[in-house]
């Protein structure tokens, strides 16, 4: 699936008008339907919306922080890593016992470390388990 994405701005808060979402959102799926030649499932927009660091950087003319890139880019390993696990047939995070996902994240952490003090770590798949492990808890807490 592609999805086509746009951001605007800046605007100066309250110079908008009540519903002024409505002639931006009108002009792009009238575009959106001249271009591709059908009506758009959907579309998603808002005023006061954010920029990620990295769309920031490229306004602002400058190099995006390497913080903000590294853990961009694992979160898209998070995110592939949960799509293989969903695939392998886990799921179900949000209702399992949290006592299960403590043991699993501590599981996780002690092969981690395990695998550093013999010299053959760290492993990947560990660390972002360990990083899936901790998002799981928090949102639990």
């Amino acid at each position: 699936m592609n999805i086509w994405t746009c951001k605007i701005g800046p605007t100066t808060e309250g110079v908008l008008p009540s519903a002024a979402d409505a002639p931006m959102r009108k002009a792009v799926q009238d575009r959106f339907q001249l271009l591709t030649g059908h009506p758009a499932n959907f579309i998603f927009s808002g005023w006061y919306g954010t920029l990620l660091e990295s769309e920031l950087a490229v306004v602002e003319n400058r190099e995006p922080s390497p913080d903000a890139t590294a853990s961009y880019h694992f979160h898209l390993k998070m995110n592939d890593r949960l799509a293989v696990k969903r695939l392998e047939g886990m799921r179900g995070w949000q209702s399992c016992n949290k006592q299960y996902l403590v043991d699993k994240y501590t599981m996780a952490l002690q092969d981690q470390l395990n695998l550093i003090r013999s010299g053959l770590g760290p492993d990947e798949k560990l660390m972002i388990d360990i990083a899936n492990y901790s998002a799981f808890l928090l949102a639990r807490s």
